[in-house]
């Protein structure tokens, strides 16, 4: 991103299309766009037990579920000057949110 530093920000729309919103703070107008998924998927998980009787020892193969959660967001915001030009930026976000930004500006 460190690339559209001092050009228009026209640029990052055609990239990645209209803001989220877009306000001013202490005099400086920013853009900003966002992306939250959440959610929760099951896993299978194989296991092997042990037993000991008097027969001896015996192995067994089990199966268990395990649910795992996700939370993939981003938020970038654009700080711009009076014509418009980037001046500044700064995201928030992991990598399963902010992948999908990443790939649009390389573009």
């Amino acid at each position: 991103m460190s690339t559209l530093i001092g050009g228009p920000a026209s640029h990052v729309f055609a990239k990645l299309g209209f803001p989220d919103a877009e306000g001013e703070v202490a005099g400086r107008k920013f853009y900003i766009w966002r992306t939250q998924a959440a959610g929760s998927y099951v896993l299978p998980q194989y296991n092997t037990g042990t037993i000991y009787n008097s027969y001896g020892m015996s192995t067994y193969n089990y199966m268990t579920y395990q649910q795992h959660s996700y939370n993939y967001y981003c938020k970038i915001r654009i700080f711009v000057d009076a014509r418009d030009r980037i001046t500044t930026y700064d995201l928030k976000g992991n990598e399963g949110g902010c992948g999908r930004f990443a790939g649009q500006l390389s573009r």
